[in-house]
């Protein structure tokens, strides 16, 4: 699993974005600083929770774009950051299986309700 940060669109954000291995994906973690309290950090927007979510570096640029700068040399240092991450094993079935009851924890990379204690963070 590879881990970076990347600089975001506002000073009161913050992410860690990188590859998942045994996921197969590439995630996204936006946090907005304003509302780190009682424990909570703040999460804002995750994407690439759930197996093969985000398939690229690229798509994960795109889909960060309103937080978050990505530019090319950024995705270039991710795809290497997969490239370079010894194959896993295919997740067991089961696994898959429990992964898909569990309940749904993001809408649109977002957040839900019960989870997320503050709104969408706007530029």
């Amino acid at each position: 699993m590879s881990r970076r940060t990347a600089p975001c669109r506002s000073d009161f954000l913050e992410c860690e974005l990188g590859w998942d291995a045994p996921l197969e994906t590439f995630f996204g973690q936006v946090f907005d600083t304003r509302y780190r309290d009682d424990g909570h950090d703040g999460l804002a927007v995750w994407m690439g929770a759930a197996p093969q979510e985000v398939p690229t570096a690229a798509s994960l640029a795109e889909r960060l774009s309103p937080w978050v700068d990505i530019g090319a040399e950024l995705i270039e240092a991710l795809e290497a950051d997969r490239a370079a991450e010894p194959d896993w094993p295919p997740l067991d079935p089961e696994v898959v299986a429990w992964i898909e009851t569990l309940p749904e924890i993001r809408v649109d990379g977002h957040m839900p309700g019960s989870q997320l204690r503050h709104p969408e963070p706007e530029l």
